[in-house]
């Protein structure tokens, strides 16, 4: 069959089917270029996440869980010199502004309260006024605001604001947080607490609807776990649920974590770490058939 025969008989055959032909090859053609358009902005999503990862989780990782976080999981203990971590809790509370007159109660306002234990955050920036840092501004009777939350209860600077009962003087105003990416999904305005403010305000008890949330800085040339991930060829997900800043489900493997033995001090912040859940698990918390000591977050 020579090249000329084939095209003759090609163009005999679609004589009387060129529009559907013509719509075929329209439909094939849109269908590729949708491809290619979603794997360029995919990568490019992928690529911004990853370069602004710290920022947005404002540590090198972050383990979130409905228990507290063993205090064993941390790096400065394995002797690494630079590593940090930091405790957060996070739930939903109401304040309420202090009674304008006797048997007239203040205003009240839904908010989403975040109890900070440590330096925050270790990456990106915390924009407060006044600009101090948050640790200088958080005791036990004073707390930080959003603004939105001042405008609402008719408050200022200064002010008394009063949670779970406790009256707490407001000692700022927050207007931006690194790892608090959008406003519109939120229940309410942000209030800062410490430890000890938060233990004051009676929050905490049984019943208490809390997220743990524990941010780890790792020092300048740790090994990353995502690429210890990458080469053991790890797959299984982990109950856990952390985040790392190189790449964000890096760490959600069992097998990985107990394989991120990059240097002996990351091996023995592993070991330290395995040992703390150990003595922190029951047999419900674990997964079945998971290493010893690595506990399932209830959901």
């Amino acid at each position: 069959m020579t090249p000329a025969f084939f095209l003759r008989t090609l163009a005999r055959e679609s004589r009387g089917s060129r529009g559907r032909l013509a719509f075929f090859v329209a439909c094939l053609s849109v269908g590729v270029a949708a491809v290619v358009s979603v794997a360029g902005i995919s990568a490019s999503l992928d690529d911004g996440i990853r370069g602004e990862a710290r920022q947005l989780l404002a540590a090198d990782l972050a383990i979130q869980g409905r228990r507290p976080i063993p205090p064993g999981l941390d790096l400065a203990r394995a002797g690494l010199a630079g590593a940090g971590r930091t405790d957060l809790q996070e739930t939903v509370t109401v304040v309420a502004a202090p009674p304008r007159a006797a048997g007239h109660p203040g205003r009240s306002q839904l908010v989403e309260l975040k109890v900070v234990d440590g330096d925050y955050p270790f990456y990106g920036k915390l924009v407060i006024e006044p600009a101090r840092p948050l640790r200088e501004l958080l005791a036990p009777g004073t707390t930080v605001v959003a603004a939105e939350l001042l405008a609402r209860l008719g408050l200022r600077v200064g002010d008394a604001l009063r949670i779970g009962g406790r009256p707490f003087r407001i000692a700022g105003i927050v207007t931006s947080e690194p790892d608090r990416i959008s406003v519109s999904m939120t229940l309410g305005p942000r209030v800062f607490l410490n430890g000890e403010g938060f233990r004051r305000a009676g929050l905490g008890g049984p019943g208490s609807r809390i997220t743990y949330r524990t941010l780890l800085k790792a020092p300048e040339g740790f090994p990353s776990p995502a690429s210890t991930r990458s080469r053991n060829g790890c797959s299984r997900r982990s109950p856990i649920r952390p985040s790392t800043a190189s790449r964000p489900t890096a760490m959600r493997n069992r097998r990985c974590a107990a394989a991120s033995t990059g240097s002996s001090a990351s091996s023995a912040w592993w070991r330290s770490s395995r040992s703390s859940w150990a003595a922190s698990a029951s047999p419900r918390a674990c997964a079945p058939g998971s290493p010893a000591g690595w506990t399932r977050s209830p959901s």
